[in-house]
């Protein structure tokens, strides 16, 4: 979050971030989002006039958030083997989902129900993910014909990365409960199997 945000707006943007996540965008009310952030109805209208303003905002600090690691992952640093930084994009993947539990469910629910609600942010996720996937493309490209992994196409590879980790924290609550486990150790073991299953993908196809 920008460190010139207020604390008012900073508790706003929580309360609303708890209140879309939870209920949906439908279902949220800016009623109980002032009372989640402990401010009158008419100061939260203040700093946010409407409550699809709010949901922007919350949905333009995620891009902003996924921009910076995975950007700076696959095109600012390449002094590390892009296996390396592959690994690292799973790390840091699977951490912000921790962080964001709720986040996939409710873009999956707001997909079903009110679609155009999020095309604004699947835009702008475009114009950072498709420059993204074709300089990976081609650094994979390099290191399948050096030798160094296997030849493989690299918006399935983010697809398999996601769909890991998203499985992973979504039936993490479940799993818990059925084998007894601590859920920070659970998540720590799933951590670690879904960068073991992504990094074999990567062996030479000849290993």
């Amino acid at each position: 979050m920008p460190a010139n945000v207020t604390s008012t707006e900073k508790a706003i943007l929580k309360a609303a971030e708890e209140e879309f996540m939870l209920k949906g965008y439908g279902g949220a009310r800016t009623t109980a989002i002032a009372e989640r952030a402990g401010v009158t109805h008419a100061m939260l209208h203040y700093y946010f006039r409407t409550k699809e303003t709010l949901l922007d905002r919350i949905l333009q600090e995620k891009i902003e958030l996924i921009t910076t690691q995975f950007v700076s992952l696959f095109i600012l640093d390449k002094s590390i083997s892009i296996t390396e930084r592959i690994r690292r994009a799973i790390e840091c993947h699977f951490d912000l989902l921790i962080d964001n539990p709720h986040l996939p469910g409710f873009v999956l629910a707001e997909m079903r129900n009110n679609p155009q609600l999020l095309d604004g942010w699947f835009a702008r996720l475009r114009n950072v993910f498709l420059p993204l996937i074709t300089n990976l493309q081609g650094e994979i490209d390099k290191a399948a014909t050096e030798g160094k992994i296997c030849q493989m196409d690299a918006a399935m590879l983010f697809m398999d990365i996601v769909a890991l980790n998203v499985a992973s924290i979504a039936c993490s609550e479940v799993l818990c409960r059925i084998y007894n486990f601590d859920r920070d150790t659970f998540l720590e073991m799933r951590k670690q199997e879904n960068v073991t299953v992504i990094m074999k993908r990567l062996l030479p196809c000849d290993a």
